[in-house]
């Protein structure tokens, strides 16, 4: 797991490529991706490499954050990762948000 604030733009997106593959992504296991939103160009692009993108809503992830942790520090980028992997990985998403 990598914590990581990325551009908008072009290079932002190769940063994000080049981080998946440093954890074994490759062209036949690509690495899910869980975003806090559903549309926009990033997840575009992020869906024409043909891996999932899973939009999470941003309110969800606090509230499984919270639910699942002792501690009630928010500001920990680690931890918010892993509740959204958790909550991409157990609950998945809707065909509407995964095939759009």
């Amino acid at each position: 797991m990598a914590q990581l604030r990325i551009g908008h733009d072009v290079a932002g997106f190769a940063e994000l490529l080049g981080v998946l593959a440093e954890h074994g992504d490759n062209g036949e296991e690509l690495i899910p991706v869980a975003i806090e939103t559903s549309r926009g160009l990033l997840v575009t692009a992020l869906r024409a490499t043909g891996r999932a993108v899973f939009a999470i809503n941003p309110l969800s992830v606090s509230r499984y954050r919270d639910r699942h942790s002792a501690a009630r520090r928010k500001s920990d980028p680690r931890r918010c990762a892993r509740a959204r992997a958790s909550a991409a990985h157990r609950h998945g998403s809707t065909p509407a948000v995964a095939r759009r």
